[in-house]
């Protein structure tokens, strides 16, 4: 099959920049539906200032409402609220933002906490992280599981809304079509 594609791969190549894989959109976008069910009130985003945040900047803007009509999409387990309930994406240097500094040591201390759980070891540290009411709380890694059926996924439940149709024409409807690639920073 990888030898089959390879010459669509390679007709593509030139329209990829490298960032069309890059985690952080699809983090971004599932971190704003967290804090959107969490906090059930507008909020403010604080972000690193990073290459694929600024370069979807007007994207994700368009994906937030501080007043809309909250929707559910996405299927089974996978549902969200949207839009995302915030008003706007202000990117800062990390080096002289101490929110960010503290959200950077968070990060690092679950990576910390899931690397242990990898190598099977037995690390204080770890231990004493996980006791904090920060890493004990719900957070959602992305991480291998044995399960495979729907049950075991909690995939069985027929019906939803489809999140990139949705999510698509409501970013299309609010800036009268969705910018070409080079057109989705915020001037």
């Amino acid at each position: 099959m990888l030898l089959t594609s390879r010459p669509i791969a390679e007709s593509s190549i030139d329209d990829w920049d490298g960032s069309d894989l890059d985690p952080a959109i699809p983090a971004f976008f599932e971190q704003g539906a967290i804090w959107t069910e969490r906090l059930n009130t507008a909020f403010s985003i604080v972000h690193d200032a990073s290459k694929p945040i600024e370069n979807e900047q007007v994207i994700l803007e368009a994906m937030m409402s501080e007043t809309e009509e909250r929707v559910r999409i996405g299927f089974d387990r996978r549902r969200m609220l949207f839009p995302i309930a915030a008003k706007e994406i202000e990117l800062r240097d990390s080096k002289l933002c101490r929110q960010l500094q503290v959200a950077d040591l968070i990060a690092s201390s679950v990576a910390h906490c899931l690397k242990i759980s990898i190598l099977k070891k037995d690390d204080e540290f770890a231990k004493a992280l996980l006791t904090t009411s920060v890493l004990n709380g719900s957070f959602r890694p992305l991480w291998p599981e044995m399960k495979i059926t729907p049950q075991e996924l909690g995939t069985e439940e027929v019906g939803g809304i489809d999140p990139n149709d949705h999510v698509g024409d409501y970013v299309a409807d609010r800036l009268g079509g969705i910018p070409a690639k080079g057109q989705r920073r915020k001037v």
